[in-house]
């Protein structure tokens, strides 16, 4: 299933980044980003992803575990909810 959506991206990357260049100029623009220092991205190849895991608990390390032994290939990255 990741493979089929790392793939879906890739033959609709000029679609996706068109639109993700347009959702940030109007973040910007509204006053959701701040814009000092890029008013505007261009989004260009290669892209590198990661994958952003938010959780506390042991399901979590367990979960992160198994998707690195899956997928070695990933970048995977937790946070971590403190009061």
């Amino acid at each position: 299933m990741l493979h089929g959506y790392v793939k879906h991206i890739e033959n609709y990357f000029d679609d996706y980044k068109k639109c993700y260049e347009i959702m940030y100029e109007q973040k910007c623009q509204i006053g959701f980003l701040n814009a000092h220092a890029f008013p505007s991205i261009e989004i260009e190849k290669p892209i590198k992803g990661v994958v952003v895991v938010g959780g506390y608990s042991i399901l979590a390390k367990k979960s992160i575990a198994n998707l690195k032994t899956a997928f070695p290939e990933l970048r995977v990255q937790q946070f971590k909810y403190k009061l």
